[in-house]
């Protein structure tokens, strides 16, 4: 009894939190209220997994199946992000992609219409973002480690 009492006495000495509620951020620029807007294409366009992706046992047996053929590449270095463009035409999903990590760089598949592409990247860096858009697989890796 005594020991429940002492208790509530503690409970109502606590301090209280700093910061009970969220702290309010105002970005002024010249004297004016800004409020800044935060986009995320990926976000938008594709939902962001972790590595690896791996096919569905059903695509897996139909990527065996059809003609395998590597997919033009483009490669761009911007700052400290290196991005790779490939073709991939017919390819409407992102369930229908593979992206696994391997110790030498990045194995890239997947299944078009009539087509199935594989591309292995030799560079082993992490990959940051990657997005699917009309037909076209877009892989942001990072040089910075």
């Amino acid at each position: 009894m005594l020991e429940k009492e002492l208790n509530k006495e503690f409970d109502k000495q606590k301090p209280e939190p700093r910061f009970a509620t969220k702290p309010q951020i105002r970005l002024m620029i010249n004297g004016k209220e800004i409020t800044p807007r935060i986009q995320s294409t990926v976000a938008q366009k594709s939902p962001i997994k972790t590595l690896p992706i791996n096919f569905s046992n059903e695509n897996l047996k139909k990527f065996q199946r059809l003609e395998k053929k590597e997919p033009k590449t483009q490669v761009r270095r911007v700052g400290d992000k290196v991005t790779y463009e490939l073709e991939i035409p017919g390819v409407e999903s992102i369930n229908d992609i593979s992206i696994i990590k391997l110790e030498s760089g990045i194995e890239v598949k997947a299944i078009g219409k009539n087509k199935a592409y594989l591309k292995n990247i030799s560079i082993p860096l992490p990959l940051t973002k990657y997005l699917l858009s009309k037909g076209r697989l877009i892989l942001e890796l990072d040089t910075k480690e």
